[in-house]
């Protein structure tokens, strides 16, 4: 398993759809479980759920400093 492509897919999914991008926000385990299966051993998931979480919040960062940028 790759797990950068499972990563981008996830992502993908995620922010593709606004109930999971609130359900993941809540329970991230459980929404990535969902998404790519519960056939993936935990120490992967928690791999997913870091790399999904890192894509996450680097778009909200830049969509911040996007703003920023807008102000002035």
């Amino acid at each position: 398993m790759d797990i950068a492509d499972t990563v981008k897919s996830a992502v993908s999914k995620i922010t593709g759809d606004k109930t999971l991008t609130e359900k993941f926000e809540k329970n991230p385990t459980e929404t990535v479980k969902s998404v790519v299966g519960d056939k993936v051993p935990s120490d992967v998931i928690d791999k997913i759920i870091e790399g999904v979480k890192a894509k996450l919040g680097g778009g909200k960062i830049a969509g911040a400093l996007d703003s920023i940028k807008k102000l002035f």
